[in-house]
């Protein structure tokens, strides 16, 4: 039994169907195109800050959980393995109900691990917070190396921690040419929120378009800034949401992927790009770091001058960059396929349902 559904986590339960495990999805988002394994309830989340809040902080944890032990009386599941911070409890809860094993993955959605990296230092209640995932689950998925250290400052036992990381969906890339723009065309895959910084990007596509008006840059995603920086955002096209085979034709044609984002856990486009052979341009962050080691561009953190200037030398030693990201293609296949996590996972669930 899974609950929770961002598209990479869904992505996981598919490679643990297919090596053998009985997976049954219940999501609160709209990612389960690529799980075709019932249920698949999905709740609808209202618009309008007021009903949004209040349905997020008193209808939606009723109803999650209500969900939740529903299904689960339904398929007797071994384990309930929870994605998204704020319904992880409610999961927690029908585990102990049902007296059931309980994981959790833990990501960059989680609000302690955003505050943390925003703050520098645990919040009081954040570090509570910790206190669920110390007592009561049997396993907290951390989905980097950088996850995992934040946990163990807040007090997760490091017993209790296992370093998953995400698969990179190999097979919808297969066999995809390098059918390039004519043009360098810019890409940055995000939600428009503060913490992607599309405000940074937009600078940075004002600030290398005054050298060379023929690049053009491209933001993927939607976010609660989208339609302010889609109205404004005069040198860059925010194009939205857009299909999982959409956003494939865009990274095959683009020349190069840049995220100014200033907070991640994974980073999955960055892995998407990296496949694809791709130059990809990132701050220095840590989490990068500890996933895809020195494969990607770094440049000094905020530091979006040092951008313009990598992106206009990328595109002068083309050929040069494109020799590196070939080693970074290298190192995403080797070691985020699909089915290597997937059999790590069910070795980790074995672990957890073997008698101790």
């Amino acid at each position: 039994m899974i609950s929770g559904g961002r598209l990479s986590f869904v992505r996981m339960l598919n490679g643990l169907y297919k090596i053998g495990c009985d997976v049954k999805l219940f999501t609160t988002q709209g990612a389960t195109n690529e799980f075709s394994q019932s249920p698949r309830d999905i709740i609808n989340i209202p618009e309008g800050v007021l009903s949004r809040l209040f349905f997020i902080f008193f209808i939606l944890p009723t109803l999650t959980f209500v969900k939740i032990l529903r299904v689960s009386k339904e398929y007797d599941p071994d384990i309930i393995l929870s994605n998204q911070g704020f319904f992880s409890i409610p999961s927690l809860l029908v585990a102990r109900i049902l007296k059931k094993k309980c994981a959790v993955v833990a990501h960059d959605a989680f609000p302690f691990l955003q505050n943390i990296r925003i703050v520098r230092k645990p919040w009081v209640f954040d570090w509570l917070r910790c206190i669920w995932y110390l007592k009561y689950f049997d396993k907290v998925l951390a989905v980097s190396p950088s996850i995992a250290a934040t946990l163990v400052g807040l007090g997760v036992l490091k017993e209790k921690i296992f370093v998953s990381f995400q698969p990179i969906q190999l097979s919808s890339f297969a066999g995809m040419g390098q059918q390039i723009s004519e043009y360098p065309l810019i890409i940055n895959i995000a939600r428009v929120v503060e913490s992607k910084e599309p405000g940074t990007f937009v600078q940075i596509a004002r600030e290398t378009r005054k050298k060379d008006m023929s690049i053009s840059f491209v933001w993927i995603g939607m976010g609660d800034l989208y339609e302010k920086y889609q109205k404004t955002a005069s040198d860059v096209k925010f194009v939205g949401e857009v299909s999982e085979e959409e956003k494939l034709a865009w990274l095959t044609k683009s020349w190069i992927f840049v995220s100014t984002s200033k907070q991640e856990g994974f980073g999955l486009p960055i892995g998407e790009s990296l496949l694809l052979g791709k130059p990809t341009i990132v701050f220095d962050l840590e989490a990068y770091r500890s996933v895809y080691r020195d494969n990607p561009v770094y440049v000094p953190e905020k530091n979006s001058a040092e951008i313009v200037k990598k992106i206009l030398d990328v595109i002068n030693q083309y050929d040069l960059y494109l020799e590196k990201a070939k080693k970074g293609q290298a190192f995403v296949k080797k070691n985020f396929s699909p089915d290597l996590i997937s059999r790590n996972i069910r070795t980790l669930f074995e672990s957890i349902l073997s008698p101790q």
